[in-house]
């Protein structure tokens, strides 16, 4: 489309500078035109043209001739380098309207698909965190059971992490999952997931050093609470939510309300005979997204009514983009391994990301136009590129333990 557009902007201005440095009736190329009328235009903005004095003379057209002049294909050929100009300025305007629209076109994929460029005025993050499963590297050391903080410079594997959670001995940490930056206050939630010690757990702002001190236990509120093994969390309407992967349930809390007081809401799902275990979980527009292993799909819910199944084996990471309209989604299935992005209205799949090195998609971020994918196997960050889903670079590698859940921060 730029090509087109550059060429009509060329195509005008020569049309327009042409009649601009036309001088009266010596040039060949317009003279065919101008036979029928041979005096200048008396406009001011026509440069080559000079005011004349309307007068009679010999040549001066008379009866029919005057009333033939005075027709439609008369006025025309005595207007012709009004119209050729204004054709001309046309052209122009056409083409700075294809210029401004190509910044807006999608960017073509394989497949036909065209997922939008998120442009240079999007906000990009420069850390990353990162959790980790625990207890599953090395036993003995009980594994990583903190948040780690990443750089995402292009040297960001040489940097030492910083270790996110400054925690208590009140509320210990173990089986870190899915986390989440809350937008208004810029808190940190967690789900610790050790089964016997289950909950989700609130972090303030970052301090001088990128570290967050801790604030409260926000769940369980009930001693028959459902929320067991944790994993994926989700905001929506001022509540927080988390699945599980024992009870089959998807548990919210009003974060809203104050101590243990508040009201906590249990989806609980599943047939007689098979474990539902649910793992990554995203909202929009007032309904949760939760993948399940078990049935390999990813579950709609609004109202807590599942309104729309969309099929995926082994799902895991969810993530949403709001922009691009898109559910992104990552896939264990050893078949094929990948991320798949979703349009959110039709449910289709419109890309996939995959690569050699990628196995085990857990966690799953995107910021501006790169797709950040925790490879659980690999002990890696890969990082993709959303329109044209080519493989970009290995962010992180040699990671302490599996990766799990993936955010970004600006702290």
């Amino acid at each position: 489309m730029d090509a087109v557009a550059q060429r009509m902007m060329k195509l005008g201005g020569q049309v327009a500078q042409r009649v601009m440095h036309i001088e009266g009736l010596s040039d060949p190329y317009i003279k065919p035109f101008l036979e029928q009328d041979a005096k200048p235009s008396t406009h001011s903005w026509y440069p080559s043209a000079k005011p004349v004095v309307e007068q009679e003379d010999a040549d001066s057209p008379t009866g029919d001739e005057a009333g033939a002049a005075r027709s439609l294909p008369g006025k025309l050929a005595r207007h012709w380098h009004q119209l050729v100009l204004g054709a001309g300025l046309l052209a122009i305007m056409l083409s700075l309207c294809l210029l401004a629209a190509r910044r807006l076109q999608p960017a073509a994929v394989p497949g036909g698909d065209r997922l939008w460029r998120a442009g240079q005025g999007a906000t990009r993050h420069p850390y990353l965190y990162v959790s980790y499963h625990g207890n599953h590297r090395n036993i003995a050391a009980k594994g990583v059971n903190q948040i780690y903080r990443y750089s995402l410079a292009l040297d960001a594997n040489n940097s030492a992490p910083v270790h996110v959670l400054l925690r208590t001995a009140a509320e210990p940490t173990r089986l870190l999952r899915g986390m989440l930056v809350e937008p208004q206050t810029g808190d940190l939630f967690v789900a610790n997931a050790y089964y016997d010690d289950s909950k989700l757990l609130r972090f303030g702002g970052c301090n001088a050093l990128g570290q967050r001190a801790f604030k409260e236990r926000v769940a369980p509120l009930v001693a028959s609470s459902s929320l067991v093994h944790p994993y994926g969390l989700a905001l929506m309407a001022g509540s927080l939510y988390a699945t599980t992967q024992d009870t089959g349930s998807i548990v919210g809390f009003n974060l809203k309300s104050e101590g243990l007081t508040g009201i906590e809401r249990s989806y609980q799902f599943g047939r007689s005979g098979i474990k539902i275990a649910f793992r990554g979980l995203a909202s929009f527009e007032g309904c949760l997204y939760a993948a399940e292993e078990g049935e390999g799909a990813i579950f709609k819910l609004c109202e807590g009514h599942v309104v729309a199944t969309v099929p995926l084996l082994k799902p895991i990471g969810l993530l949403i983009d709001e922009h691009r309209r898109l559910l992104f989604a990552g896939s264990r299935w050893s078949g094929r391994p990948r991320v798949v992005a979703i349009d959110l209205d039709t449910h289709q799949i419109k890309q996939e990301y995959r690569h050699a090195g990628m196995t085990h998609p857990a966690g799953i971020a995107v910021d501006g136009d790169s797709l950040y994918v925790a490879e659980q196997d690999g002990l890696a960050l890969l990082e993709f590129d959303v329109p044209s889903a080519n493989f970009t670079r290995v962010v992180l590698e040699g990671l302490p333990d599996d990766p799990e859940w993936i955010t970004l921060s600006n702290c």
